[in-house]
């Protein structure tokens, strides 16, 4: 992320004593394994609970009024 290179945002992370470590694309599944077999699957259990409950709100009549 680009954001992570920003002077002040390295000025930040130096102050808590934060290294940074800056992967190359396309390694997340090879470094960061929660988030390919964990991290993902919970995604998209809360993004499916989270659309139908959306759907059931709107389709009640107190959502009109």
């Amino acid at each position: 992320m680009g954001s992570h290179k920003i002077l002040a945002v390295l000025d930040k992370l130096d102050t808590h004593n934060i290294i940074p470590s800056l992967i190359s694309g396309g390694c997340t599944s090879l470094i960061q394994s929660l988030k390919v077999a964990i991290n993902k699957l919970f995604k998209e259990i809360l993004y499916d609970f989270t659309n139908t409950a959306i759907f059931e709100s709107e389709s009640t009549e107190e959502f009109y009024r």
